[in-house]
């Protein structure tokens, strides 16, 4: 190898040396920014990246509270509320859990005038056509048959464990351990009930399609049930916005 070769090969061993340190600090940097953002520290220490990605746009950063999330784009679980029916309603229990988990704590709803089931407690508004709820619901309890006509229903167990009944009959059944993921397609008639013996919560994530009050629709057997306790509590579902096949 003469001279000229031996300046070559140097060259190109110190070229492709440069690049993999290039491509090795850029990995650190990339895996340094995701532990300082899964730990709370995003934006606090100087030329840290607030995620693993080159760059995010200021709808979908999430840096520390100074940052373009600090206003409206955070929910905390303990100040969450539930839904404006659930609130004082008097209706004796065993009928509003018919229709209602036990507490239905809206995390995300849709950022426009489309009347919401979940009403406007939610701390997020606006992610696309996503809307995000919590059910909490006490052993034994959750709500009876109703379908979504025309969106998604999604459910992720985070505590307890449920079954669910599908079909117009509820002849299918399925039961769901914790992280486990039930995804209902629309038109399929649902009811869930917590199975476990403690407190169960569910979240679920309602998808595609306008997702409004006119969306959830319950059985006449329902409506039928309700108002063998009184007709006042099946005009209350109503004045809330509920449809019952009747």
């Amino acid at each position: 190898m003469d001279k000229k070769e031996t300046r070559q090969f140097v060259a190109k061993i110190i070229s492709e040396a440069s690049r993999f340190l290039l491509e090795s600090a850029d990995t650190l940097w990339r895996i340094i920014g995701a532990l300082t953002t899964q730990h709370g520290m995003a934006g606090r220490i100087g030329g840290l990246p607030s995620s693993g990605t080159d760059a995010m746009d200021n709808q979908t950063a999430a840096s520390d509270l100074g940052g373009p999330c600090a206003d409206g784009r955070v929910a905390r679980f303990e100040q969450l509320l539930e839904i404006e029916p659930q609130r004082g309603h008097g209706l004796p229990q065993p009928v509003a859990d018919m229709i209602w988990s036990r507490r239905l704590l809206p995390v995300i709803t849709r950022n426009d005038d489309a009347p919401s089931p979940f009403g406007n407690v939610a701390p997020i508004r606006g992610a696309g056509d996503m809307s995000i709820t919590y059910a909490a619901c006490p052993p034994g309890t959750g709500p009876s048959l109703h379908t979504h006509r025309r969106t998604f229903e999604t459910f992720t167990v985070l505590s307890g464990r449920f079954e669910f009944t599908l079909g117009d009959n509820g002849d299918s059944a399925v039961t769901l351990n914790p992280f486990d993921v039930l995804s209902v397609p629309p038109g399929v008639a649902r009811a869930f009930r917590n199975v476990s013996d403690k407190e169960g919560l569910l979240q679920v994530i309602i998808t595609g399609g306008q997702h409004d009050v006119n969306d959830i629709f319950f059985p006449a057997r329902t409506a039928k049930e309700i108002a063998s306790h009184g007709e006042q509590y099946l005009a209350y579902f109503q004045s809330k916005g509920l449809f019952f096949d009747i």
